[in-house]
């Protein structure tokens, strides 16, 4: 009898276990808030998608740069959104008032992008490239993105390069100088 209920209470928790598993397996995952990444932190795990759309992102700190990540989603952000002002806080360099010539009107597409790789810059990392020189030093935060654009019907059209984005910090605020996409 002990060994019957025994067995009945083991076949229930594997049942149970099972169950959890699978509803494990289904929830979404999210991607590590950008506020919280500082130094050379892990890339996004696979399947884990940051999303910037005309009014709401995965990220919690688009318009302030106080890490390297959250300047990448600035400039995203910019973009995306097609303003200016953020343009401004999240480069070094300032941005042309014409940048988006033509229309100023939020993308009706969303911006979805993985982090595929965080590295400091090496001195390999200087060398000249076609179409430009790299603003980059030694000890500058390199961030490899893979990123495209989805539309409503959800599909997406994505890079198959990274884009290497080039990060400093200036006081207390991290500004994008230098973004390279590999296919150049």
């Amino acid at each position: 009898m002990n060994k019957s209920r025994n067995l009945t209470a083991m076949a229930i928790m594997i049942v149970a276990l099972g169950a959890g598993g699978v509803v494990a397996d289904t929830v979404k995952k999210e991607p590590v808030p950008s506020r919280q990444l500082t130094g050379v932190f892990q890339p996004d795990p696979e399947g884990v998608w940051r999303t910037i759309t005309p009014t709401d992102s995965t990220s919690d700190c688009i318009g302030d740069p106080v890490t390297a990540m959250c300047a990448v989603d600035t400039h995203l952000a910019c973009f995306q959104r097609r303003r200016l002002d953020l343009c401004e806080i999240a480069v070094k360099d300032f941005y042309s008032d014409q940048l988006f010539e033509g229309t100023t009107s939020p993308r009706k597409s969303s911006t979805k992008y993985r982090v595929v790789g965080v590295r400091l810059a090496e001195q390999a990392d200087l060398a000249p490239r076609p179409r430009g020189i790299p603003n980059r030093i030694v000890g500058d935060l390199m961030i490899d993105l893979i990123d495209g654009e989805c539309f409503s019907n959800n599909n997406c059209i994505m890079g198959e390069v990274p884009v290497t984005y080039t990060m400093r910090k200036f006081g207390d605020r991290w500004l994008v100088v230098d973004i390279y996409q590999h296919w150049y």
